[in-house]
């Protein structure tokens, strides 16, 4: 029954924390309209992982941290992800007038871009430790190996089922647009990663200068 829990918490934990649009469901969102519904699981694909690495480090670092109400890993995180999220963002806005359709699909890139994504979001591991504290002190939790694992198995199995509803929806929408669409898509995906980094800017100047 523990084990069953642990998935099922796995789970909806996941579900809770693909709502809200982020940097991976953006970029599935894009690679899905430029090219198909591989770009789109591949990208996906790195970001679930993103998503297993944060959950993991949250599961062993809970107890390290807790009563420190400004951890240094959330301050270098939130300095990291600034420039990540803002040289994507520049990196989409300059590339939106290419013919990505024309270039062949590395699947090794787009695994590597969605996990990009998906660590630029040091939000995750704040909502992880969240999560998996509440949980365990609700007694849903525990701590042993298995359940472990079945929360994992849980998380990955939530992740992937909410973005590839991501990506049948963008694979349908795809067919019908055209390529000056396809640009004006990009572009302002790229735009909303530099408003994500200036919102990242604005939360670094609160918390550590003012």
């Amino acid at each position: 029954m523990e084990l069953l829990s642990a998935f099922g918490i796995g789970v909806l934990c996941a579900l809770s924390s693909s709502a809200p649009i982020g940097p991976v469901s953006l970029g599935v969102v894009q690679a899905t309209i430029t090219k198909g519904r591989p770009g789109g699981i591949a990208v996906a694909m790195g970001g679930v992982l993103a998503d297993v690495v944060y959950a993991l480090v949250a599961w062993f670092i809970s107890d390290l941290i807790v009563g420190d109400e400004d951890p240094v890993v959330f301050k270098w995180l939130n300095y990291l992800s600034i420039l990540v999220v803002l040289f994507l963002g520049y990196k989409m806005i300059k590339s939106r007038n290419e013919d990505h359709s024309a270039r062949p699909l590395r699947a090794h890139n787009k695994v590597f871009h969605g996990f990009v994504l998906g660590v630029s979001n040091p939000g995750l591991l704040v909502y992880w430790l969240g999560a998996i504290a509440f949980a365990q002190a609700g007694g849903w939790l525990g701590h042993s190996s298995l359940e472990l694992v079945m929360f994992i198995t849980g998380v990955v199995g939530g992740i992937l089922g909410a973005l590839t509803l991501l990506i049948v929806a963008a694979s349908v929408f795809a067919k019908r647009v055209s390529e000056r669409l396809v640009s004006n898509i990009t572009l302002f995906l790229g735009i909303a990663f530099l408003g994500f980094g200036a919102f990242l800017i604005g939360r670094v100047l609160v918390l550590y200068v003012f």
